[in-house]
């Protein structure tokens, strides 16, 4: 459990670390403060990068303090774990956050990003044998959704268990 922690807070400040530096080359970026570095950008990615200032990319941006949320939930959840509080309703509560947060990240990252900006790039228009990989959505990124349900489903247990070690108590 020690090492679980230890990985969880590690990850977590790598996460927020790395997440910041990225922040701040972004407003070099999009605000052009130094004109050479972003002249080099231009010319290192081409097309490319244009998708910085596309909307898609800033839909795919609001993902990241998402994560962060949840490893920060993750962790307050590991450390009541840590002090042998299982069965309590704040770690029920914390679960079903966790659960909420993949959920969202899912409809954020594979739903809003990859089909409802193509439908309006596409002018309101799509194919569905073209544009779509039915695959893909049903199989490679759908983990996402049925990682956050089975945590949902978890979190209702939690809550269920201690409503009985509740009545078991009152019994005796």
């Amino acid at each position: 459990m020690k090492l679980l922690k230890i990985l969880l807070s590690a990850n977590y400040y790598f996460f927020i670390i790395f997440f910041s530096l990225f922040f701040v080359f972004l407003c070099f970026l999009w605000f052009d403060i130094f004109p050479i570095f972003t002249n080099a950008i231009k010319t290192d990615f081409g097309e490319d990068f244009n998708y910085m200032f596309s909307i898609e990319f800033y839909f795919a941006i609001i993902a990241v303090p998402l994560y962060l949320i949840m490893l920060k939930k993750m962790r307050t959840l590991v450390n009541n774990f840590t002090k042998r509080e299982y069965f309590s309703l704040t770690n029920s509560k914390y679960i079903k956050q966790i659960g909420y947060l993949f959920i969202s990240i899912y409809i954020i990252e594979q739903v809003i990003c990859e089909y409802i900006l193509l439908f309006i790039n596409n002018n309101y228009t799509i194919n569905l044998l073209t544009d779509i990989n039915i695959i893909d959505v049903f199989l490679a990124t759908f983990y996402k959704c049925m990682i956050g349900l089975l945590l949902l489903c978890i979190g209702k247990a939690f809550e269920l268990g201690l409503q009985q070690k509740q009545e078991n108590e009152l019994t005796i």
